[in-house]
């Protein structure tokens, strides 16, 4: 094989694995799984926001800071991570990662959210990486995993 000829290995897409890359700030996010990643957080924000409306009312006096101070670290680290998602998201379609900023304009952050949501990833390989695989059925059916326990939760609430 000479040099200029393409390696058929290099040019395969590896399958992904439904969470592969959820802790990742680099690269490109494609929109389902930006959904389902957002979802999820999400999620476990609200099942965190329970438990500790729950700890918060039967030990106020002796944990309270202490829960405090969980609930405030844990609402940062899923913050940092969302704006992770969004970055690369920006990245899947051709955007700067540092458009995120709008995350923290109240009256512009309905508009992110809908191009993060709506707007298609550029196809083919772009300077943010390689273009993310095609979404398997495992991704579909944690997805409506997800969204069925967020209603559930709601319908509780």
């Amino acid at each position: 094989m000479s040099v200029s000829e393409p390696n058929d290995m290099t040019d395969q897409r590896i399958p992904e694995g439904v969470w592969q890359g959820f802790f990742q700030s680099r690269g490109r996010l494609g929109r389902v799984r930006y959904v389902l990643f957002s979802l999820t957080l999400l999620l476990f924000l609200v099942l965190f926001a329970a438990l500790s409306n729950v700890l918060w009312s039967r030990y106020y006096l002796e944990y309270g800071q202490m829960i405090t101070l969980a609930s405030l670290v844990i609402a940062l680290m899923a913050l940092v991570i969302n704006v992770f998602h969004g970055a690369r998201r920006l990245h899947d379609f051709g955007a700067s990662g540092w458009w995120m900023l709008l995350y923290l304009v109240a009256p512009a952050y309905p508009f992110l959210l809908l191009a993060l949501v709506l707007v298609p990833g550029s196809s083919g390989d772009n300077r943010y990486g390689r273009a993310s695989s095609a979404n398997s059925k495992k991704v579909y059916a944690m997805l409506s995993i997800v969204m069925a326990l967020l209603l559930l939760l709601l319908a509780l609430l």
